[in-house]
């Protein structure tokens, strides 16, 4: 599981950010440059999370919305959010990033099925159990992502 999200993160990453200013650009984002069809998620680390998790509107409620079937659940903009360790995600100062994705659009994982294991006798004196897992991660709609960020003020 690490090196799945290991490596689909390499491959959010490697898309150019949009740049948002606030919360309303974040909106346009979303509301135009991803197919409206598309179910979306947005993935952000937790401390872009704790960032978004502190917005709240003009009357002083709170921006991220909680499920009544899923008290645990959040979202934004009616796409569930997606909280991923800040090691998976590292986070840059001052800025919060997010991927408005739908990720099963935008990348396919392709896992063969089957196990490879060997015994293989090393140089004179050992031996050793390899095991390989051959795994591929590959863009199928790069349209079916955006990665923005957004600058933030330093507290």
């Amino acid at each position: 599981m690490n090196t799945d999200n290991k490596n689909i993160m390499d491959l959010l990453n490697k898309l150019q950010a949009k740049t948002a200013t606030d919360l309303d650009s974040i909106k346009h984002i979303y509301n135009v440059d991803l197919d409206p069809s598309l179910e979306k998620m947005i993935i952000v680390n937790q401390t872009s999370f704790d960032y978004l998790n502190t917005l709240k509107d003009t009357d002083g409620r709170y921006i991220l919305q909680y499920s009544v079937a899923d008290p645990t659940q959040s979202t934004l903009f009616r796409a569930k959010i997606v909280v991923v360790p800040d090691t998976v995600l590292k986070p840059v100062e001052g800025e919060v990033t997010m991927f408005m994705v739908s990720l099963l659009e935008f990348v396919a994982l392709f896992q063969r099925d089957q196990v490879m294991a060997t015994w293989t006798n090393f140089n004179s004196f050992s031996e050793g159990l390899s095991v390989i897992l051959r795994n591929d991660y590959k863009v199928v709609d790069d349209s079916a992502m955006v990665k923005v960020t957004l600058k933030t003020a330093a507290k």
